[in-house]
């Protein structure tokens, strides 16, 4: 009878510690794309810290990152940029990579900060100016509106946890939950 307590038992364990370790492994997935974020930016201040140009042309060197939650086609993926024109902002024919996200994790939003409080973004550019690099935040909506840092929240749509990445004008990069 005792052995059958301690069989019961030990099954109880064992299929509660399965079942929480299929949930870990889903919110770990979120936890992963927001690191890998976090990468591909410091890879663009790399780039423009080493004043790298692109095709080897000298008047391409200012790197970003571009973020556009307008809609469902948009918000699976985000664009690191080589600026060609000038402008500072992603424009078509500048991507350096398209990093596209699983289906279940989406840019949910974005939003800026400044003097006067937080306003969520659809549009916006990061762009990496050398030699510093010097950080800009472009919306897209407001190209003369300037902010001190925008937060980048991912969303895992299967189990809704989220993720948050955070950029401020110094180029301080990190994830909060």
């Amino acid at each position: 009878m005792e052995i059958m307590i301690s069989i019961s038992i030990i099954i109880m364990v064992l299929s509660l510690t399965v079942v929480n370790y299929k949930g870990a492994n889903k919110r770990t997935e979120i936890i992963i794309w927001a690191d890998k974020m976090v990468s591909d930016i410091r890879l663009m201040e790399n780039n423009a810290l080493a004043v790298k140009t692109f095709n080897d042309d000298s008047t391409r060197n200012v790197w970003g990152i571009y973020f556009n939650t307008a809609s469902a086609e948009t918000n699976g993926h985000y664009v690191l940029y080589n600026d060609a024109d000038g402008d500072q902002t992603f424009d078509s024919g500048e991507t350096y990579r398209d990093i596209i996200l699983p289906n279940h994790i989406v840019i949910d939003k974005v939003e800026g900060e400044d003097i006067s409080g937080t306003s969520a973004i659809i549009e916006c550019s990061v762009a990496l100016i050398p030699p510093d690099p010097t950080i800009k935040i472009i919306n897209h909506d407001n190209v003369s509106k300037a902010y001190n840092k925008i937060t980048i929240t991912l969303l895992d749509t299967i189990n809704g946890s989220t993720k948050t990445v955070t950029i401020n004008f110094f180029g301080l990069v990190e994830v909060a939950s």
